[in-house]
């Protein structure tokens, strides 16, 4: 349950949605400048430093605040994180909806010809 805003209530005129890049995903990450660099998650009962369950990310537990802002599990939003791949990987989601905006033509004119 995130806590109350005093803030104004005000409309939404539009929402934009994009896709992050690799350069844009590593500057938000909370793991810098590595990433995730362990296959472990827990010891003893502890989120593991550089793990999938780093306390980094966001709290998992009600008796662990988070290690980025602080909060507790009720209000922390979570923060992003990032994997090094030894090789670049689609995103499946992505593939599909990919492959069908490069088939869809093009909705700008042409460049005008130039006179020889």
């Amino acid at each position: 349950m995130f806590m109350h805003s005093e803030a104004d209530i005000k409309k939404v005129k539009r929402v934009q949605f994009g896709i992050l890049g690799p350069d844009e995903i590593k500057a938000m990450s909370v793991m810098q400048p590595d990433g995730v660099t362990s296959d472990r998650t827990f010891d003893n009962g502890k989120p593991v430093q550089g793990g999938l369950m780093d306390p980094r990310l966001g709290s998992i537990d009600r008796y662990i605040n988070c290690a980025t802002c602080g909060m507790d599990h009720n209000e922390c939003p979570g923060h992003f994180g990032h994997i090094e791949l030894a090789k670049p990987m689609y995103h499946v989601s992505f593939l599909e909806n990919t492959m069908k905006a490069a088939r869809r033509p093009s909705r700008r004119p042409p460049p005008p010809r130039r006179e020889k």
